[in-house]
């Protein structure tokens, strides 16, 4: 058995002396092994309710992972059979786009590291269509003392609508409130 330290002679043969040295060096320098956190995707868009022809701004944010991150980002209407893509793979972290219709859109930010990790992150984005203001006077000519009616009406924007209706005399210098919200 020649792999035996002599007690009386304080002798290591040459195949665990190796061991030992080898030991002795790795606890003399300890070695840390740490891993990388998960990638995580914290892209944020700058409205999720916007009217038609109003831009929106997609910003690329990430942590964790590994190495350098990469913003793809995309976009699709409810009715649309796949993504339309609005930037591909890029260390750009933003993308101001503007909805072409009205109606309920899913944008997607897709965040890649140089590890190959891939990790999604999607909002609903609501386009309606711009507040038009329709409403209508009975007459837009009339003798002193003759009533008309003025009808509040719109279209587009969200929700209820209230109208307030002025009226101001050619010269004067400011309006005269008929009708306050309602």
């Amino acid at each position: 058995m020649g792999n035996r330290f002599n007690l009386k002679t304080r002798k290591i043969s040459a195949l665990l002396a190796a061991f030992i040295m080898f030991f002795v060096f790795v606890a003399s320098s300890p070695v840390v092994i740490s891993a990388a956190s998960a990638l995580t995707n914290t892209s944020t868009i700058s409205a999720t309710s916007v009217t038609k022809g109003t831009a929106i701004t997609i910003t690329g944010s990430a942590s964790g992972g590994t190495g350098t991150y990469y913003y793809r980002m995309y976009a699709k209407h409810s009715t649309a059979s796949g993504y339309t893509l609005l930037r591909d793979y890029s260390t750009t972290k933003t993308k101001t786009w503007t909805p072409a219709k009205t109606g309920t859109y899913t944008v997607l930010i897709r965040v890649k590291d140089t590890g190959g990790n891939l990790v999604d992150k999607t909002y609903t984005l609501t386009v309606s269509s711009a507040l038009t203001n329709t409403s209508t006077i009975s007459a837009t000519s009339v003798t002193k003392g003759t009533a008309i009616t003025i009808t509040g009406s719109a279209s587009g924007g969200t929700g209820t609508y209230y109208y307030r209706m002025y009226a101001k005399h050619s010269t004067a210098s400011g309006y005269t409130l008929l009708r306050d919200y309602s």
